[in-house]
Formats: structure tokens, sequence, C-alpha cells
């Protein structure tokens, strides 16, 4: 088993944990969303002290499932890509999405399922529910949900086919 970098380097005797239950499947993260005050500022920062960018800025100005209705909002997004990652800045500006709840910080880690009907049944089954998403032909695409034991959100994302 391929070690942590961190772990391989200063800390090559600590205990691996796990799960009593665990899966045998992991979901990849592909995407750390921030949730920003300022999106201009957090880019200008971002870029002037680590480099990363050029960031892709975007506006959600559209309709979008939230906590159990269709729900107009607005914000804006920018992507960029940090190595592999890629990194989503979110700056909430009128309406009613998950946007408008969050603090400033880390938002979501988004995960690729390949069985979003079945992640979101494994999900609800330990409590957690879909609070804002993206459907297509009436099934969730892309979800975000709460609560867990992380203090942030969790979105899942049915990864693409692959081609």
């Amino acid at each position: 088993m391929k070690l942590p970098p961190t772990v391989a380097k200063y800390f090559p005797n600590a205990e691996p944990l796990y799960a009593a239950d665990m899966r045998a499947d992991t979901l990849d993260i592909d995407q750390i969303a921030i949730l920003v005050d300022n999106i201009e500022d957090a880019i200008e920062y971002l870029g002037k002290m680590y480099g990363w960018g050029p960031f892709y800025k975007a506006e959600h100005n559209g309709t979008a499932w939230y906590r159990g209705a269709m729900n107009d909002s607005r914000f804006y997004m920018a992507f960029c890509l940090v190595g592999e990652m890629e990194i989503e800045l979110l700056q909430y500006i009128d309406g009613e999405c998950a946007h408008k709840e969050g603090e400033p910080g880390l938002f979501h880690l988004r995960l690729l399922t390949p069985d979003m009907n079945a992640d979101l049944q494994l999900n609800a089954a330990n409590g957690a529910e879909v609070i804002w998403g993206a459907k297509n032909n009436g099934q969730f695409v892309g979800a975000y949900l709460e609560p867990n034991p992380l203090q942030f959100r969790v979105e899942l994302l049915q990864r693409p086919e692959k081609t």
C-alpha cells in the first residue's frame, strides 16, 4: 500500500485507521470549492501568492433544486487547475441556494461517483440529504449533501462515461 507523502516522510510509524464498514471502492476527489466574499480579490491573492491561474470566471443565473423545490439563484464561479486538482471559487450574489448559507472558506469537496443513485441511497441511509443539486431527466447528476461530520459539504457528481 502506498503511503501518503507526509506520512512516508515525517510519520512512517503512524497507525493506519480504517472505517468499521469501509466501502470497497474509492470515490475520487476532483474538485475543491472555496466560498469567498469577493471573487476578484481571491483570484488576485491566489495568483500573486501561489501562482494559481488562470481562472475562468462564469456566472450562474438560473434555476436549481434547493431544499425541496426549484429556486432561482445567482452566483459567480471561477475555476482553475492546480496540478491535476480543479479549484472552484464561489461568490454568492442573490437568490435561494446552498451558497447563501455558507461561510467563507472550504465549501465542498466534489467526489466522482460511478453510480449516483446508489451513493444517494447510501448517504440517505446514513442521515444525509440532498440540499442543492442539478437534475437531468428528473435524476440528480450533481448534488450537495449534508449533514455529515466533516463541517463542510460533500458534492457528488456522476462520473462521466468514458469515451
